[in-house]
């Protein structure tokens, strides 16, 4: 993963953190932290027993090891019909949270998800987490024979989304996110955004435009 990538995502979200501001809501600008050595990767892989998807791991090692930033629009702005909802967005990793992730994975799937041969289950069962949502709801990797695991999302209630692939990988993932402003990541924020199959963010999709252009943002 190349610093022009993490800098093309840092720009995208100081452009919506801007046009947050001018609509006087509240933006939380993204600092990323240093890159993470390789002795820290191998020893958060060793703890979770498993490799780290390659352009994470990348991201991790190239670019930052821990980003974290966040915008809110106002209540009192009025959106469209058809954008309302989406009101916050969030953009936020970390590798020293992999572990912590992981005991609240295994714990979920315990005490709430424990048969592998459940459609439900199964999502938690084959993930490894890398973001943990304020609605109870997580993003993670879909883990597998591929390398480069895709990004998916984890609905603690089993909902329409749960397990809903939205990048194909992590940097796919990044680039689709991104040009929205990074919404949600609660499912009702992004799930406008899906292209018309219901697979992957579109970020090129009609709405996705509209969006930006209330915003007055372009990417």
């Amino acid at each position: 993963m190349t610093a022009a990538a993490m800098a093309r995502w840092q720009d995208r979200w100081e452009a919506v953190c801007d046009a947050v501001v001018r609509l006087g809501g509240e933006a939380e600008r993204l600092e990323p932290e240093p890159p993470a050595r390789p002795k820290g990767v191998e020893k958060v892989e060793r703890k979770l027993g498993r490799k780290l998807p390659d352009s994470f791991r990348r991201v991790l090692l190239d670019s930052s090891r821990l980003v974290s930033g966040s915008w809110r629009v106002p209540e009192e702005i009025a959106l469209p019909e058809d954008l309302r909802g989406i009101g916050w967005g969030e953009c936020r990793w970390g590798l020293e949270n992999l572990t912590l992730l992981e005991e609240h994975r295994l714990e979920s799937i315990k005490q709430v998800y424990p048969n592998p041969k459940d459609p439900v289950d199964v999502v938690y069962h084959q993930a490894l987490l890398w973001l943990d949502i304020a609605n109870g709801d997580d993003l993670g990797f879909a883990l597998g024979a591929a390398a480069d695991a895709p990004v998916v999302y984890l609905d603690h209630e089993g909902g329409k989304n749960h397990g809903r692939v939205l990048g194909e990988n992590f940097a796919d993932f990044m680039e689709r996110w991104t040009r929205l402003g990074c919404p949600g990541p609660e499912w009702w924020a992004w799930e406008r955004f899906l292209s018309a199959d219901g697979r992957l963010l579109d970020p090129d999709s009609p709405i996705a435009r509209r969006w930006r252009d209330v915003l007055g943002i372009r990417s």
